[in-house]
Order: C-alpha cells, then sequence, then structure tokens
C-alpha cells in the first residue's frame, strides 16, 4: 500500500545548495557514512533501507536543505512540573490525535503521578486501559528481593569480587587467562543485570579457585594486601557459592519473565499472566516445594504483581492465547474469564458486536482474537 502511495513529484520548492560535479561523489561518500554509521550504532536491521517509508525520509530531508532541525524523542517539557495533571493532558492529547477508538492500552513506569494520570485517563477514555510497565515491575520486585538478608549480602560480596577484579588491569588479564567468559552481563535492567551477573560468576567458579590458589596471585603484591585477602577468602569460601546458587534459584525464573517482556521479538500481553505463575511455581520447586522455604519470596512477588502489574488485560490475554487455549493444562481460574468479560465490556461498546463476540465464545471461536488485537495501539 505504502509503494502506491508514495509521494514521487519533483515539483515541491527546495532550497537544496547546487554541489559542483566534482564534489558531488565525496560529498554523497560523507552522508552515506552518516547514514551507515545510524544504522551501526543503534542496531537497526538493514532491510529497513528498502522501506519506502525510510525513501520518503532521505527525500524530504534533501528537499527541505540546510538548516532542516530534526524532531527529538519527547515533546519539550523542561519548564513543566512533572505532576499527574500535566502528564495526563499529554496522554491524553495523543489518545485524541490518534483517535480512542485505536487505542487499547497505554503503558507507563510505575510512578505515583503517572498511576494517578492513567487512572484518571481511564475516567475519561472509556475504551482504553492504563497498565504499568511491565519490565518496571519485574525489576522491582528484583529490588525487593535483592533486600533480603541472604540475598544482600551475597550481592554485597559478588560486587565486591567484579569490582576488585574490572578496576585493576592485571587482575583482569589473570582472571581472562584462567576463564574464557566474562563475569559481568549487562542487562536490560540494573537489577536483572545483579542476578545475572551472580549466574556468569557461578559457571567461572571453577577458575576463579584456580586463579586465586595459582602461584601467579600468590606471587603477586596484590596477594599480601588486605583487599586482595578479602577477595580471596571470599572466592574459596564453600558457603558464599551455595548462597549464590540460592539466589540464583529464587531470581532465575522472575529473570527469564523480565527479558521476555523487555523483548520485541513477540507481543508479550498474552503471555505475562502464564509467565508470571510458571515463575513463582518454579522457585517453589528450587526450594523443595515447602510453602515455608518460598513462602516470604511469593509474598514480595504477589505485593507487586497482584497489585500493582495485574490487570484484566493480562488475563484475558491468557484466554485468548491459542497457546494456552488448547493447552493441557489450561488455567481454570475465574478471574481469567473475569478479565475477559470486563475487557469485552470496555472495548466492544457496539451491541451487535459485542452479541457477536458472545457466540462465538460459546462456540469456540477465535475471531474475537483477532478483533481485539488488531485494536491495538501501544503508546
Amino acid at each position: 500500500m505504502d509503494h502506491y502511495m508514495v509521494d514521487t513529484s519533483e515539483d515541491r520548492p527546495s532550497t537544496t545548495q547546487k554541489i559542483a560535479p566534482e564534489n558531488a561523489r565525496e560529498a554523497r561518500r560523507r552522508v552515506c557514512k552518516d547514514i551507515g554509521r545510524f544504522f551501526y550504532e543503534n542496531a537497526i536491521p538493514f532491510n529497513v533501507a528498502t522501506s519506502p517509508a525510510y525513501y520518503n525520509m532521505i527525500r524530504s530531508v534533501g528537499a527541505f536543505g540546510r538548516g532542516f532541525k530534526p524532531p527529538t524523542m519527547s515533546i519539550e517539557a523542561s519548564d513543566q512540573v512533572k505532576d499527574a495533571e500535566f502528564i495526563f493532558r499529554l496522554l491524553d492529547s495523543i489518545v485524541e490525535e490518534i483517535g480512542e477508538h485505536l487505542v487499547v492500552q497505554i503503558v507507563t513506569d510505575n510512578a505515583s503521578s503517572y498511576k494517578a494520570a492513567g487512572n484518571k485517563l481511564m475516567e475519561k477514555r472509556k475504551h482504553l486501559y492504563w497498565t504499568p510497565c511491565a519490565a518496571h515491575c519485574i525489576d522491582l520486585i528484583l529490588e525487593k528481593l535483592g533486600d533480603l538478608p541472604q540475598h544482600k549480602n551475597t550481592l554485597t560480596k559478588a560486587k565486591k569480587i567484579t569490582k576488585f577484579i574490572y578496576n585493576h588491569s592485571w587482575i583482569l588479564a589473570l582472571m581472562r587467562k584462567f576463564s574464557k567468559k566474562e563475569i559481568l552481563r549487562p542487562a536490560a535492567t540494573r537489577f536483572a543485570t545483579a542476578y545475572l551477573t551472580l549466574e556468569s560468576m557461578l559457571d567461572a567458579r571453577q577458575p576463579l579457585e584456580a586463579m586465586f590458589t595459582s602461584t601467579q596471585w600468590l606471587s603477586c603484591a596484590w596477594a599480601k594486601k588486605a583487599e586482595g585477602k578479602e577477595i580471596r577468602k571470599i572466592v574459596l569460601n564453600d558457603r558464599f557459592w551455595q548462597s549464590v546458587l540460592y539466589d540464583i534459584t529464587t531470581t532465575r525464573p522472575l529473570v527469564h519473565v523480565l527479558r521476555m517482556v523487555d523483548a520485541e521479538k513477540k507481543p508479550a500481553m498474552g503471555f505475562i499472566y502464564n509467565a508470571m505463575d510458571e515463575a513463582k511455581e518454579m522457585i517453589a520447586s528450587n526450594l523443595g516445594g515447602s510453602e515455608g522455604s518460598f513462602r516470604k519470596i511469593w509474598n514480595i512477588i504477589d505485593d507487586r504483581w497482584e497489585l500493582q502489574l495485574h490487570r484484566h488485560l493480562h488475563a484475558a490475554g491468557y484466554y485468548l492465547n491459542p497457546q494456552y487455549q488448547y493447552a493441557e493444562n489450561k488455567s481454570t481460574n475465574p478471574e481469567i474469564k473475569l478479565g475477559l468479560y470486563h475487557c469485552m465490556d470496555r472495548l466492544i461498546s457496539d451491541a451487535t458486536e459485542r452479541s457477536n463476540a458472545d457466540l462465538q465464545l460459546l462456540s469456540g471461536g477465535f475471531n474475537l482474537v483477532m478483533g481485539l488485537q488488531n485494536y491495538n495501539v501501544l503508546l
């Protein structure tokens, strides 16, 4: 469709200065180099260059000529108080511009001002939902778990090890001789990084122990300093590694959910409900299944999930996902259909459409899935 809608007219005014033929090749080379750098540094797939919109953009910039000021990612609001009222007006204006009937969900972070603005927007706009960011919510869960005494103590010691190794080039080089993998594991969020680093550290346990018992270490100056002795003592302590394993088994399922919702490979809305349930069950299983061993961790998860993130949209997404609808272990929790019908009440205002949707649900049809997905626009 875009192919036939491309504006190919050449009669628009242009302020582009003419470039002498002998300089045109060099000028084009510089332009292409800058465009290429933009693709490389932002990890943009090269096939984007085949998009008609890409050619339209380049043509329009060239037609404008010198002095073009590119658009920024946000609205200039440096002189505004970022309170709930301002955020509400901003979001409401965007919904108005797009069209309320085209918007199902608006996602923001979990700050109180955004929450208040989102609830106010839902009061005015009866056709959409506001939901807090799932990645932010799960990161807050990981942060809260990090405050548990055993987690906090382990993370503090692990941080000492990584800082000691990566802040001293000679020690880092020695570590790389013994271990073929890096310890630090940058991730989407701060606390996911901490727990992924623990996994890397556990994988590198044997090389680290070998390093701190090697002749190279024992003969170096750091082996005689207090900091070096402290780090060596931590690495060679079996109880430290047991606590690392505990931290990993109680957080890895949540990190997997975080990576799912933060990725852009597929829409996560239809998978969050089941993923969170599976994460909780996996944590309980990892801890032996005794409620006393996992209840405190579940309570931390539920405090965020049930009170902050869990929405009717998540339940409806689970019900409308064929992957779960036809699964043998499909959940029969009543809140799933409750969420579905709540979404239908809010999103399907036409009586005839609602009647047809009810009939499709009764007959097991899934045309409603495509219908709701076609409405979905994420801001």
